[in-house]
């Protein structure tokens, strides 16, 4: 089996969902000052945020990675959500490549942005399912800096993903 044909995820606008997920490393209740940092970012630029985050993760490795799994297919599966952003990278994506839903993904494309260990998902999400992914700023360690994120972080990020006319009132 070769490569499905490549998808590109519609392009984000303002009044849409993003989605929080965290694939690999669990930090969000470590860094909540980052995620709610990251959150006021988006809304104050127009858009909506779902969490999809379990802070306790079941005790045996099996159901963890199988709940990690399912944070990111309920994010692929909810219609309202248009745009899906990693936490932060981590140790552990690679658990999930033999659990994903790749059909699932391929019927729901949107936008998915992480780097470093998010990576292997990049790769998996594209070659098994056929999705162009934005290989791109983590929640916790960009858009959650205290002092915000870059401006340069900001424009690249919403130029990537958005229209041109709605990047400039961005």
């Amino acid at each position: 089996m070769g490569i499905p044909d490549a998808i590109t995820p519609p392009a984000l606008h303002k009044g849409e969902t993003i989605a929080f997920v965290s694939p690999s490393s669990r930090l969000n209740t470590l860094f909540s000052r980052r995620i709610e940092a990251a959150t006021s970012l988006f809304l104050d630029r127009g858009f909506k945020v779902k969490i999809i985050y379990n802070e306790t993760l079941p005790s045996d490795h099996l159901s963890a990675i199988q709940l990690r799994c399912s944070e990111l297919h309920t994010a692929f599966r909810d219609p309202e959500i248009k745009a899906i952003v990693c936490t932060i990278g981590g140790l552990s994506a690679n658990e999930l490549l033999p659990h994903l839903d790749y059909d699932l993904i391929r019927k729901n494309p949107k936008i998915f942005c992480g780097y470093s260990d998010i990576t292997i998902l990049h790769h998996a999400l594209f070659t098994q399912s056929g999705l162009k992914t934005f290989y791109g700023p983590a929640v916790i360690p960009e858009f959650g800096e205290m002092e915000g994120p870059t401006k340069f972080t900001v424009d690249n990020f919403f130029g990537m993903v958005m229209n041109k006319a709605e990047r400039r009132s961005i």
